[in-house]
């Protein structure tokens, strides 16, 4: 009888594992039984880090969240940040598969709302707006951002629009028109 190794998890074991996962067969292929056999573990295992799927699944969006914001400090004004976030965001949820429809069915994540909405707000909150408006600002740049993902990355849809025009400099276009218009009020 083969022993099994020992695997010591972790929490970003577990989330890598998760991502490699997604990028190899997709979200619908995305399931804990499947994460365990990606980690060589039984399932069960798992429940000691991530609750269930759905936490899972949230904390990988609040992942690409963090990825779009990496590296954002150098922009000062609200207006260049908020653009260069949506920009960086776009990027994330289609050049990852599944990222975009990953992102709109996550719950929120695995931390407390109150914390997860102070996250949110930070960046604009540090370059002068209340957080009430900075969480009304950032939540337009997101669902702008999520949903001109989603249009990108349905071949149907995509294939559709594409034939009017470019979907990611309509997206810009979008992006500019939107933030221009949200840091003037």
């Amino acid at each position: 009888m083969a022993r099994r190794r020992n695997i010591l998890l972790t929490p970003e074991k577990i989330i890598n594992a998760a991502f490699e996962l997604l990028a190899d067969i997709g979200l619908d292929g995305l399931t804990m039984r499947a994460l365990a056999k990606r980690l060589d573990v039984q399932a069960p295992a798992l429940y000691s880090y991530v609750d269930n799927k759905a936490e899972l699944i949230a904390i990988m969006s609040e992942q690409f969240l963090n990825e779009a914001r990496k590296d954002l400090e150098q922009y000062e004004s609200p207006t260049e940040w908020l653009e260069q976030f949506g920009i960086r965001f776009y990027e994330v949820l289609v050049n990852t598969r599944d990222a975009a429809m990953l992102f709109a069915i996550a719950r929120q994540p695995s931390r407390t709302e109150q914390e997860s909405t102070q996250a949110l707000a930070l960046p604009l909150v540090t370059r002068g707006y209340s957080f009430e408006r900075a969480i009304q600002v950032e939540s337009a740049v997101v669902s702008l951002t999520l949903g001109a993902a989603l249009d990108k990355t349905n071949e149907d849809v995509s294939r559709m629009l594409s034939e009017l025009f470019d979907l990611k400099e309509n997206y810009k276009n979008a992006l500019n028109i939107l933030v221009t218009g949200l840091t003037k009020v």
